[in-house]
């Protein structure tokens, strides 16, 4: 599904995942399984709790260099708590999610690599359309939101190979987003020559490539 999911110039920049949820249909061609209630038309709209997708990552993210890119809509201000947008299998933790004091925070296995304080991203925070940007390899890790630098951290980690992405929820099935997710892209590569710039980073926000 990569070729209808993500355009040609992003599989060759990397893209190794994407997912624009369009139907039920087109989520199971792209080997999804539903859990819950996730009504999907043209974007996936989780409510929480025990609703949420999953895919097979194996290969998905096992590089050193790694971008994740997600679309999604809200009705809320900034400030959601123990909120999972993806999660991978437990002990190779690839994740986004906002943490107990509203921190937007991301794993590159299990690792906290580059978080933001509320303080920080609730400028730049949207009700109605939001895109986040999260790049990493070991040393250089960088975060974005709506086109916006908002975080960046030197710390290392190293490469996994989750079996399972969980779109929608942490891994246990629990703590999961509210809001209506309309595009999930994941690029890996060898070198930090394939992560994504904030230049792209911003194009994703102004839908040059969504």
């Amino acid at each position: 599904m990569l070729s209808v999911n993500c355009l040609g110039a992003e599989r060759e920049r990397g893209c190794r995942f994407a997912e624009k949820f369009e139907s039920a249909t087109t989520v199971a061609k792209n080997r999804g399984t539903v859990t819950g209630i996730v009504p999907i038309d043209f974007g996936a709209t989780f409510n929480g709790g025990a609703n949420y997708t999953t895919y097979p990552a194996a290969g998905v993210f096992n590089q050193p260099a790694v971008s994740i890119a997600v679309e999604f809509y809200t009705s809320r201000t900034a400030g959601l708590i123990n909120e999972y947008i993806i999660d991978t299998t437990a002990g190779a933790l690839y994740r986004i999610n906002f943490n107990a004091i509203s921190d937007l925070v991301i794993w590159f296995n299990s690792v906290q690599a580059v978080f933001s304080p509320l303080a920080t991203y609730t400028p730049y925070w949207k009700i109605g359309r939001n895109v986040i940007v999260a790049t990493g390899i070991t040393g250089n890790n960088a975060l974005y939101l709506n086109g916006v630098s908002i975080a960046t951290a030197a710390t290392a980690w190293t490469v996994a190979d989750p079996a399972t992405l969980y779109v929608g929820a942490r891994n246990a099935g629990l703590d999961g987003m509210i809001g209506k997710y309309t595009s999930l892209k994941i690029f890996a590569g060898p070198a930090a020559a394939n992560l994504l710039t904030a230049q792209e980073a911003r194009d994703h926000w102004n839908n040059s490539v969504f």
